[in-house]
């Protein structure tokens, strides 16, 4: 409208003002921490938003437009990585920068196993191996067995194992990974702690002038038999003696020959230690001293009562010997 005033004219305009503000894009959203690595083949995330917006996972739409300052969503996942790259957006159609994060979807156990199986008598290191993308955790276990079995690192990839009776076991060796799967293996053990036993049988002959003589050695409980001249110790008295060889193959027997006698006296054999072992390395302990037998290199003394000469009737004659002796004799050159 104009307004004439004397001779000036004003003129009054109405003018509408508008922001030139240009509308802002909204604050990302945030991600709580995730479970990774997971052996669950989906996980449920979370986070905070700007009210008003909805949230994109990639080119996704996930959560829509409200009020509400929290998001939520189960995420399906696939074997290996998972990429995570979240976006907000608001009614302008403006769009966020990405907050990202993986989650790791691992469903394979490790492979393991828990070595070899074992009989032993003494404390020993069992060595177990077990491979897998992620890391791992292992564990130690009886299974069964008539003992108490210890473990010196329960945990490790190796350790020390002993029972505490003789007898068989089951050692079992887990692996877990970080996603939580889990395997295992099993192992035997056989635990001896009897040693192998060996007897000396009685001489061949109880009494020689120049042999030979012979002994069994028998064995029980042995898988090898290293029993050789050098672990025979021949027991002497007076002044016999004899040499001694060793005969025989297999594990369960052995013969000790003593030949070349000379002397008077009596002879036996000891045996060392460690002549025989089984397959827990047990050794057989020395054994001795055997029964003995006599060496006689000396002839009898022989004595006739009354002595030899010309007598006028019959007489009655005596025959002394100074041993025990088969006594032989003639008469008028005749026996």
């Amino acid at each position: 409208a104009a307004v004439t005033v004397g001779e000036l004219k004003v003129a009054t305009v109405n003018i509408a003002l508008t922001s030139s503000t240009p509308p802002s894009a909204p604050l990302a959203p945030t991600l709580d921490p995730v479970t990774s690595p997971t052996r669950t083949a989906s996980q449920t995330i979370h986070g905070t938003k700007d009210v008003n917006t909805s949230v994109w996972l990639g080119n996704t739409q996930i959560v829509t437009s409200d009020q509400l300052p929290t998001l939520s969503y189960t995420m399906a996942l696939n074997e290996g990585n998972n990429s995570i790259s979240l976006t907000a957006r608001n009614a302008a159609g403006l769009e966020s920068v990405a907050t990202t994060g993986v989650i790791l979807l691992d469903s394979t156990a490790p492979v393991v196993s828990a070595g070899g199986n074992q009989t032993k008598g003494t404390v020993f290191t069992q060595m177990g191996s077990a491979t897998d993308t992620n890391a791992i955790t292992y564990g130690w276990s009886k299974q069964a067995g008539p003992g108490t079995v210890t473990f010196g690192s329960p945990s490790g990839l190796s350790t020390t194992i002993a029972a505490s009776a003789d007898g068989t076991y089951t050692i079992r060796f887990t692996a877990t990974d970080a996603a939580g799967n889990s395997s295992y293996s099993d192992m035997t053990l056989v635990w001896d702690t009897a040693a192998p036993t060996l007897a000396i049988g009685s001489p061949s002959l109880a009494v020689t002038k120049s042999g030979p003589v012979t002994y069994t050695v028998t064995y029980a409980g042995a898988d090898s038999i290293a029993f050789t001249d050098v672990n025979v110790t021949l027991n002497k008295t007076g002044t016999a003696s004899g040499t001694v060889a060793v005969s025989g193959t297999g594990n369960t027997a052995r013969m000790v020959t003593i030949s070349n006698i000379t002397g008077d006296g009596a002879l036996g054999i000891s045996i060392a230690a460690g002549t025989a072992s089984d397959s827990a390395g047990n050794l057989a302990a020395a054994s001795g001293a055997s029964a003995t037998f006599t060496v006689d290199n000396t002839a009898p003394l022989t004595i006739a009562d009354p002595v030899s000469g010309l007598y006028s009737s019959a007489q009655t004659v005596r025959l002394i010997v100074s041993e025990d002796a088969v006594i032989y004799y003639t008469m008028d050159g005749a026996n």
